[in-house]
């Protein structure tokens, strides 16, 4: 029995990591073409506030990665050791993302739709990773999860910047299409939770329906 329960742990863990990797997958996926346009001079060169928001989204999904590895390598020590960087991170995140958003409400096609996405992002960011923080002792399958969602929150830009590959089915609404790819890496974690227990657990059961109505809140105003 500790034999199997030992390995169920291992294969948790690592199942985690790999996840935690397929998030920042998709961001390189999504943001290459992008950065080598601006890199080749075919794109215009942003502000160094977009510069700085890639810099701390890219040091997150980082984080979020090797934290996970540590964790499935079983090296706690360390990874609660280098879960104190998120203290500082995150919060810059929100600040960043603040900065960046008060631009995008002051006219313009789509104000309304963009301004409920910048709020979710904020708000949903925040609020994850508050909660992740406050679990992490007592609740570590909340934590972890928790951790996630707070990431996926801010994965429809890298999603948004993949139409030159992924077909749109026939979908005029880009908002709408871009969070329908953004829900599908929840996927994963859904039919994961429904194998091993046979239901699915409270954070996703009270965190995607929120997700979801901001997505689609965004996508009727877009």
């Amino acid at each position: 029995m500790v034999a199997v329960t030992a390995t169920e742990s291992r294969l948790d863990r690592w199942f985690y990591a790999s996840m935690a990797l397929i998030f920042a997958s998709a961001a390189i996926i999504g943001f290459t073409p992008n950065s080598l346009a601006i890199l080749e001079g075919t794109k215009e060169n942003p502000p160094l506030l977009i510069h700085i928001h890639a810099a701390a989204m890219s040091s997150w999904l980082l984080l979020l990665s090797t934290q996970a590895i540590l964790a499935a390598s079983g090296n706690l020590s360390y990874h609660k050791r280098l879960g104190m960087v998120s203290f500082a991170l995150a919060p810059f995140i929100v600040v960043v993302m603040i900065l960046i958003a008060f631009p995008l409400f002051q006219g313009g096609e789509h104000t309304y739709g963009v301004g409920v996405i910048q709020i979710k992002r904020v708000t949903l960011f925040s609020s994850f990773f508050l909660l992740a923080i406050l679990t992490r002792q007592r609740d570590s399958e909340s934590h972890k999860r928790l951790m996630f969602l707070a990431t996926l929150v801010v994965m429809d830009a890298a999603f948004n910047r993949m139409r030159w590959f992924l077909p749109d089915f026939g979908f005029t609404n880009r908002m709408a299409l871009t969070h329908a790819y953004e829900l599908v890496l929840l996927l994963p974690l859904l039919t994961y939770d429904w194998l091993k227990t046979g239901r699915i657990h409270r954070v996703y059961v009270i965190g995607i329906p929120i997700i979801v109505a901001f997505s689609v809140v965004a996508s009727i105003l877009w």
